[in-house]
């Protein structure tokens, strides 16, 4: 059931949606295929770019061990 829609309701700020509604036109599509297409591409952008909580815990580990380390190669202290 690929094809299943389920209806939801939400809120958009009105320019948003003029421009989201003028593109379904000229497009000659229905804006829930816009607003589909749109949220789907977002997803797609942003899936898997979050670190894992093993990768956040071993980059503090590594920060509080080496803090003078990151601040030199980021130029915020002067080498010594």
């Amino acid at each position: 059931m690929a094809n299943e829609k389920i209806k939801f309701s939400s809120q958009l700020d009105p320019k948003v949606l003029s421009s989201a509604k003028k593109l379904a036109k000229s497009e000659g599509r229905q804006l829930q295929s816009i607003i589909e297409q749109a949220l789907t591409d977002y997803l797609k952008i942003n899936e898997g770019q979050k670190p894992s909580g093993e990768v956040i815990d071993a980059f503090k580990a590594s920060f509080e061990e080496f803090t003078d380390l990151y601040q030199k190669l980021a130029g915020i202290l002067p080498a010594k």
